[in-house]
């Protein structure tokens, strides 16, 4: 195999303002609050065209906490984008089996059903 066979292709993915955004979560480690221990986690929520960004830090990972930061994400960029893809966060997609995704049934508009990624 030659040096330049082993170059991996990347191609650009273009989309148009308004059109997409990403979500995911990322864990920054623990911090200690009133003496208890707790995981620190960052919701980001990037939109695609523009790269305008909207990271929030909570300490849980749950439905609740995951819509409550969707929803001041959305509030932060002033609308809601057409579409939003997350990267198997476990709040939103509860098994995957190569391309077949089923979501979580408590992640609106999902209702459980399954999609070929």
């Amino acid at each position: 195999m030659n040096a330049t066979a082993a170059v991996a292709r990347v191609q650009a993915f273009e989309t148009l303002p308004g059109e997409q955004a990403q979500v995911d979560w990322g864990h920054f480690g623990t911090i200690i609050v009133e003496g208890t221990r707790y995981k620190l986690y960052a919701f980001v929520f990037t939109l695609c065209w523009s790269r305008v960004s909207y990271v929030e830090y909570v300490i849980r990972t749950d439905t609740a906490s995951f819509l409550s930061c969707l929803h001041r994400a959305m509030a932060y960029i002033g609308g809601v984008p057409r579409e939003i893809v997350f990267d198997n966060a476990k709040v939103v997609v509860s098994e995957r089996v190569g391309k077949i995704v089923r979501f979580n049934k408590a992640h609106p508009g999902t209702s459980g059903s399954q999609s070929s990624a």
